[in-house]
């Protein structure tokens, strides 16, 4: 019998309890029509066991990956979250995008049977960026996906260094058994992923026509994390993400273990890219546009090789993959197509113009 299997075979009545009050909280919701119930029930849950969410996430044969960042992370856990599926796995996802703890916790008890069993193999945690640590300590993830940082919300997060700060010593915590892919085009999530325990994967581009003449307004991480001076780019993408390097010291973009390339923009309906990765070139087709989605492409792309998923099984997922509410949503309305781009910071804003 697998150690999770024993875990859930144990009676635990204070966890019962939990997953019972987070149900009933978030049928009470529902019911009344005040929302999806995709908070209170995690806030209830948490006070009864504040171990809910480790106890449940332990159980999960396949580990959990979890997936932070500013731009993106709804988008890619949700691929993620499908191609585990598709690789034979049941995914545990809070994919409604609730990503505070008390949202991460929601999700997981409302798929969690009263006995505990978590009601999946694996789990995908989209993480709020100023939750992240505290989600660290909770759980353990077999993958930690770090996508990007910029400036965002400033009157929650502060300046980009605040959240490199916070996610340091998070990140320092977590040992060998964890694997961080990580976007190395971000020289600040570079910085973070030095010299410590865990593995670390990186992936970026090397994409000849899809670059940008020169950093942006909305350029963030301009300067060397290690001398301080003004770093340059060989090739500069997406705001600040490229193959930088910096011409006072040896501080560099690192080596790729997965690449992103021959980037085919198609309007506001889909994406083409090349991947390669220590197999061979593949070709990937997505139904989502813009350089910034390609990133989110390569992210999860190498998650799920991490993850142990085929490459043709990731390839046929991402092919169907649709995505998420307001997300490049497409509607229609009095017999014209519309599509809805959501942003919420000037780096999204430059991408979703610049995809137009």
């Amino acid at each position: 019998m697998k150690k999770s299997d024993r875990q859930a075979s144990r009676p635990d009545p204070r966890l019962s309890v939990a997953l019972m009050l987070a149900k009933g909280v978030a049928r009470g919701i529902q019911v009344a029509g005040r929302g999806g119930g995709t908070s209170a029930p995690g806030l209830v849950a948490d006070r009864v066991d504040a171990n809910l969410l480790t106890k449940l996430t332990d159980r999960l044969n396949h580990g959990v990956v979890t997936v932070a960042g500013t731009n993106g992370k709804t988008t890619t856990s949700r691929m993620i979250a499908d191609l585990l599926e598709a690789g034979g796995m049941k995914p545990v996802h809070n994919r409604s995008g609730s990503n505070l703890v008390r949202g991460v916790i929601s999700a997981f008890a409302s798929q969690a049977r009263l006995d505990g069993d978590p009601g999946g193999d694996a789990g995908v945690i989209e993480a709020d960026e100023a939750a992240l640590p505290e989600l660290l300590e909770r759980v353990a993830p077999r993958v930690l996906l770090l996508n990007n940082l910029f400036r965002d919300q400033l009157d929650r997060y502060g300046e980009l260094d605040t959240i490199a700060r916070k996610w340091r010593p998070a990140i320092e915590r977590l040992g060998p058994e964890t694997t961080i892919v990580v976007n190395a085009d971000d020289p600040t999530l570079v910085s973070l992923t030095t010299g410590i325990a865990a593995r670390v994967v990186r992936f970026g581009f090397d994409e000849e026509r899809h670059r940008l003449e020169s950093l942006s307004h909305a350029s963030d991480a301009a300067a060397c994390r290690v001398c301080g001076a003004d770093l340059a780019w060989h090739a500069l993408y997406v705001s600040h993400l490229g193959d930088w390097y910096c011409p006072s010291c040896d501080n560099r973009r690192p080596d790729l273990d997965a690449v992103g390339s021959n980037i085919q923009l198609h309007g506001v309906e889909s994406l083409g890219m090349t991947v390669r990765d220590s197999d061979d070139n593949h070709a990937i087709h997505v139904g989502v546009p813009g350089v910034y989605n390609a990133y989110n492409v390569l992210a999860a792309v190498t998650v799920g090789r991490v993850m142990d998923v085929p490459m043709p099984t990731i390839i046929s997922s991402m092919a169907a993959f649709r995505s998420a509410f307001g997300r490049i949503e497409r509607v229609t309305y009095r017999d014209r197509a519309l599509t809805l781009a959501l942003v919420k910071n000037p780096v999204g804003f430059n991408e979703v113009l610049r995809m137009l």
